[in-house]
């Protein structure tokens, strides 16, 4: 049975709209019934600046319980909802389930608490990436200054990005777009689900047929 949604999507020209609206309904096909769009336009508009719009998105929402909320994307959202990431960890928080039509790697489409396990983990993952990230115009203690066109060694995961990144593949997250998320190779997604022969053996795909001798 389809799940009533409310979809807020945030656009400058026609065009971008009728490609978001075209997107969003097909994410939405098999799972949800759109109960209603609000549309921000944004020319003129700072981008994230709180709006009308979205406030009677967020009132129209909370009216109505209604528990799913349908985004274009993650960056659109971060682009849109005042606060950011801020402003998706109250939303869930607040036991609304928050949807990317565009590039979801959350999974859970159809699990309401697990996905909310699972945004709450990448939120997690987020702040610990920020608490790394060095003050602007300093060079991190004991680490040397890059050299031009020199790679340095990636950073290890730490515990709570391995367990967003385990959260992500249970949820059906791709391996290219884990790799990208998480800014890691495929080697090393590889060795962390070496833990996870379940995980690892989905990942890797269907075997091949073999030609009958």
């Amino acid at each position: 049975m389809k799940k009533n949604a409310v979809v807020y999507l945030r656009t400058r020209k026609k065009k971008e709209y009728e490609r978001q609206k075209g997107i969003v309904e097909n994410y939405c096909k098999y799972h949800f019934s759109i109960t209603r769009i609000f549309h921000d336009e944004t020319e003129g508009t700072a981008a994230g600046a709180p709006s009308e719009a979205y406030r009677e998105f967020g009132d129209y929402a909370g009216e109505g319980k209604r528990e799913h909320l349908i985004f274009f994307s993650l960056r659109e959202f971060l682009r849109s909802a005042p606060g950011g990431l801020a402003e998706l960890r109250r939303l869930t928080d607040d036991r609304m389930v928050v949807h990317f039509a565009d590039g979801d790697f959350i999974g859970y489409r159809d699990e309401p608490e697990q996905r909310r396990e699972a945004i709450r983990s990448f939120l997690s993952f987020m702040e610990t990436v920020r608490e790394g990230e060095p003050k602007k115009g300093t060079v991190p203690r004991g680490r040397k200054p890059a050299g031009k066109g020199r790679i340095g060694r990636p950073k290890a995961l730490t515990d709570s990005q391995i367990r967003s990144l385990v959260s992500a593949r249970r949820g059906g997250t791709t391996i290219g777009q884990i790799c990208k998320n998480f800014s890691v190779s495929r080697s090393t997604v590889s060795k962390i689900l070496r833990n996870y022969p379940e995980l690892k053996g989905e990942w890797k795909g269907k075997p091949r047929k073999t030609r009958a001798s």
